[in-house]
């Protein structure tokens, strides 16, 4: 009876330990199936923003954001189409939430440098925005830049 119990206890274990193990490697698969999911939608976005169809980017977009909020790369992307669309209170809350999000992201400090020149005529803010994201690693800023320092 004694060895009856130990072999027991130790098929309990396993089982345990199979359970265990199982749940990690769905949470993995799963976890890398949303990011491809993800990906499939931003590339969509871009697709369709490409083709100048910015609603159906938007929808593409946000899609990714539902799916993950810290996407700082769908904020950004979406304000672009907003912008596209001539929406550009919307294109400054992506742009904003896009570097919430990351705070080194040189593109979308691009985007509301160029919201607060060309569409706010705020220079101040343009060149504060321009200078960060050539910081950041935009290239080929040098027309825009030039007047800040």
């Amino acid at each position: 009876m004694f060895y009856f119990r130990i072999v027991l206890k130790m098929i309990n274990m396993n089982l345990l330990k199979f359970f265990i193990v199982s749940i990690i490697i769905v949470f993995i698969v799963s976890c890398t199936d949303t990011k491809k999911e993800i990906r499939r939608e931003i590339n969509s976005g871009i697709k369709e923003n490409s083709n100048s169809r910015f609603k159906e980017a938007i929808v593409h977009y946000q899609a990714a954001i539902d799916m993950d909020s810290q996407n700082a790369e769908a904020y950004l992307n979406m304000g672009n189409s907003y912008f596209n669309l001539r929406n550009f209170d919307k294109s400054m809350e992506c742009a904003n939430k896009a570097i919430e999000l990351n705070n080194t992201y040189g593109v979308a400090y691009k985007l509301r440098a160029e919201l607060y020149k060309k569409i706010f005529k705020n220079n101040t803010k343009a060149c504060e925005n321009y200078l960060l994201a050539e910081k950041y690693g935009v290239k080929n800023l040098q027309d825009y830049t030039k007047h800040c320092r």
